[in-house]
């Protein structure tokens, strides 16, 4: 894969690939959390907790949200989330009835 060197940003040697892969998701929870203005005031529900959900869930944290509810229909997502410090899981169906 061949991307313009405008788009490419060298890792310093001490972040591994794998810690490198992660900052762009980390950004998306991070963006969203201060869109809404996440504080120690601010209640989060994160719906859907695939790795953009737990990573907003560790923004939430790190924004002292006092209170951060995961919803997801996978149980081990929802464990993860539970795991990563989700003040309250939800499983949700998808049955409509």
């Amino acid at each position: 894969v061949v991307h313009p060197g405008d788009l490419c940003f060298k890792l310093p040697n001490n972040v591994s690939l794998e810690e490198g892969a992660m900052c762009e998701p980390l950004s998306v929870g991070v963006h969203a959390c201060r869109r809404a203005n996440v504080g120690r005031e601010t209640n989060v529900l994160v719906m859907g907790a695939g790795p953009i959900g737990l990573v907003t869930l560790l923004a939430a944290r790190a924004f002292e949200a006092p209170r951060i509810v995961v919803a997801d229909v996978n149980d081990h997502r929802l464990s993860v989330a539970k795991a990563l410090g989700a003040h309250e899981i939800v499983k949700v169906s998808t049955n409509i009835e």
